[in-house]
């Protein structure tokens, strides 16, 4: 859809928001999105302290979040999350931007607001139970982008599931034997470079190349499936770099390199 559209499309659901097309082309340029939703003019509006665009937010997103938290956390603990939202979703402080401009728009707007909300109850919990301020709880607990990451990656875990099988599956057969080996038996790069009588770093240099490859594979499998733009689909693969061990321990286990 064209920044025209999305206007369009968003006053189609929210009324007027009072965003030109020309101010929301510019706020659209600064995100890299394969498709971008109708939500982001709402957070570009709000973000512009657009009268109509605050009340709605308030009235059908914060409002119904705050209801929920009360529900799970007690009025107080809600009370405090939304008035902390209000102080600081659209308007920047100090050395930092307004919480608003961390959206960008990989889920909804709704779910991206009720992890940053349940996050800040969190923080309000934990301050009451040990007495740490709020620099302390916030080194302890992951940024908004991480939460809207995980929301990415609830949508598309069963797509990046099967692209980590397929790579797997086209992975050469010297390949999978070495992930076997690494990741399912456990061994060190000395005891496979025993079995294949080479040195170690001979070894070192086969996996880096072999996981790289793999990866690369994914990569490649999820811009194909899912038309992500390549931010989105970078951020999806990283996090499967760092938890690479896991998932080929487990694919292997079930004979999915076989």
């Amino acid at each position: 859809m064209t920044p025209a559209e999305l206007v369009d499309a968003a006053e189609a659901t929210y009324g007027r928001l009072g965003v030109t097309v020309e101010r929301f082309a510019a706020f659209l340029a600064t995100r890299e999105l394969s498709q971008a939703r109708p939500d982001l003019v709402l957070a570009c509006a709000c973000l512009d302290r657009a009268p109509r665009a605050l009340a709605y937010f308030e009235e059908h997103l914060l409002a119904p979040v705050g209801a929920r938290l009360a529900r799970v956390h007690g009025s107080q603990v809600a009370d405090e999350v939304v008035g902390r939202l209000r102080e600081t979703l659209y308007l920047a402080a100090p050395g930092r931007e307004a919480r608003l401009a961390s959206y960008a728009g990989r889920g909804d707007l709704r779910g991206w607001l009720e992890v940053v909300a349940v996050r800040e109850a969190h923080k309000v919990r934990r301050r009451e139970v040990r007495g740490h301020d709020d620099a302390d709880i916030l080194e302890s607990l992951p940024d908004d982008d991480d939460l809207e990451l995980r929301q990415m990656k609830t949508q598309h875990r069963a797509e990046l599931a099967q692209a980590f099988r397929e790579a797997l599956d086209r992975a050469t057969p010297r390949s999978r034997l070495l992930l076997r080996q690494r990741y399912l038996d456990g061994l060190t790069f000395d005891e496979i470079a025993g079995l294949h009588n080479v040195h170690r770093i001979t070894v070192m240099r086969w996996m880096a190349r072999t996981e790289k490859d793999l990866l690369l594979e994914i990569q490649h499998a999820l811009s194909a499936r899912l038309g992500l733009a390549t931010r989105e689909v970078a951020d999806l693969v990283e996090d499967a770099r760092s938890r690479l061990d896991l998932s080929l321990r487990g694919l292997l286990a079930d004979g999915a390199a076989r």
